[in-house]
């Protein structure tokens, strides 16, 4: 989180979004984002789910 903290403080040229996906992975749903996500050289972070 100390990451997170310092990113809000800086003063930044261009916007920023923070793309969070939860409780996967579900299919197929879970594919089709990272497909997108791809597609546009964009990153994104998976809260995953241990039980699935």
């Amino acid at each position: 989180m100390a990451n997170a903290s310092l990113c809000l403080e800086r003063q930044q040229a261009r916007k920023n979004i923070y793309l969070t996906f939860d409780d996967g992975p579900n299919n197929p749903a879970t594919l089709q984002v990272l497909q997108l996500l791809q597609q546009h050289a964009a990153k994104a972070t998976f809260f995953m789910l241990a039980k699935r």
